[in-house]
């Protein structure tokens, strides 16, 4: 958005001349004023020693002097507000509504539309916001380099707490630490990729049914002993204490048979 055409400052009072001048024209009026005090100091001063060199009473020369000071200071201050009113009537004073532009001030505008003036606020604001955020970067940059410059110093100490590692391999003559972690990484890469099927079969729940499942022979072998042993317990147990006990036996003895050598050596310790 580019502003408005530029147009003529107008200037009020002593502002054109100031800016000109680069200092306010009451300061030269104070200084002049001081410069006369000093001066008129000077010629009171002067009075006071000529008086003293003459005869008569100390105290009337005294009163005299200090009468001719404050006459003197009425004086001047009346004189120096007519001089002081000529000055700025005359001297450091420009035609009204004078259409002057100083050389500092060319190609400069200072009258802006209110829809210019929001332009600028909204351009401020969002530089604003560029200077927080690149000190925010700032902060947040430099406390990770004082994090990485800890964690530096933390790896430095730790290599040289274990830089006996390095030297130990070569004074007893085995391998180099690298090359036993390697070895190790690469068989348990190994035993990753066995492990792998494996856990694909255990996942599979149609698989470890089938191989939990007992075959049909087992199944047989199991119920004809039981049947027998029943049989067996039912004609010889009366007491049912005696009875409960190996039956229980049994079944626990049973539960373990998969061969036919297993059913055979449990027929020999019952019968």
């Amino acid at each position: 958005m580019s502003p408005p055409n530029a147009i003529a400052r107008r200037y009020n009072h002593l502002e054109l001349i100031t800016e000109h001048l680069g200092y306010l024209p009451v300061r030269f009026t104070d200084d002049f004023y001081n410069a006369c005090i000093g001066c008129m100091s000077k010629a009171v001063e002067g009075v006071e020693a000529f008086i003293n060199t003459l005869p008569g009473d100390e105290k009337k020369k005294v009163e005299g002097v200090e009468k001719f000071d404050i006459l003197l200071d009425n004086v001047f201050d009346k004189r120096f507000v007519v001089f002081e009113e000529f000055v700025f009537n005359n001297i450091f004073r420009l035609p009204d509504n004078l259409p002057i532009t100083l050389s500092h001030n060319k190609n400069l505008n200072f009258t802006y539309t209110q829809a210019y003036e929001d332009h600028l606020d909204k351009e401020l604001e969002e530089m604003r916001k560029n200077v927080i955020a690149q000190k925010a970067l700032r902060f947040k940059l430099k406390s990770q380099i004082q994090s990485t410059d800890q964690l530096t110093k933390r790896l430095e100490y730790c290599q040289k707490e274990l830089g006996f590692l390095s030297s130990i391999p070569k004074q007893h003559g085995i391998s180099q630490i690298g090359d036993t972690m390697d070895l190790v990484s690469n068989q348990l890469q190994q035993l990753q990729s066995l492990m792998r099927p494996l856990k694909e079969f255990v996942a599979d729940s149609e698989k470890m049914a089938y191989l939990s499942k007992e075959d049909v022979r087992a199944q047989y072998i199991k119920q004809d002993v039981r049947r027998q042993l029943r049989l067996f317990t039912d004609e010889h147990m009366d007491d049912q204490v005696v009875h409960d006990l190996v039956r229980q036996e049994l079944v626990e003895k049973t539960t373990d048979i998969a061969t036919l050598s297993d059913l055979q050596a449990l027929k020999e310790h019952y019968v």
